[in-house]
């Protein structure tokens, strides 16, 4: 007689510390820390869009709140993927900006560009 397997693997991704410099996550018992200063777009945000991640496919994360995707190796090694900003975070959730080349994984190659993070409601 043989077993088999029923239902899905439930083993999720899942934020296991935010504190003043970064954000843990654990993913497939293993810890990435993602810090503030290598990740500028997570600083001001609201906590539960931080914890709103999933792993659409092994290694890939993302926070649909914020429409942002990363891979276990940018996160593991932020410096191959360097993001010079322009501008750091400025104070606030709504109106927060941060400047990013098009080069850099979030972008699409060449020149800069200015991405507003979330709702555009009350921005000025």
């Amino acid at each position: 007689m043989s077993s088999r397997v029923l239902g899905q693997d439930i083993s999720a991704v899942e934020v296991t510390n935010i504190s003043a410099h970064g954000i843990w996550l654990l993913a497939e018992g293993h810890e990435l820390f993602m810090s503030f200063e290598d990740f500028p777009w997570f600083r001001d945000v609201p906590v539960k869009s931080i914890l709103n991640v999933e792993e659409p496919t092994r290694g890939h994360f993302y926070w649909p709140d914020l429409d942002v995707d990363l891979t276990a190796e940018i996160i593991e090694h932020p410096e191959r993927f360097p993001l010079p900003c322009e501008e750091r975070m400025t104070t606030g959730w709504r109106g927060t900006r941060w400047r990013a080349p098009l080069s850099h994984p979030l972008g699409c190659g060449g020149g800069s560009l200015e991405v507003q993070v979330g709702s555009a409601e009350g921005a000025e």
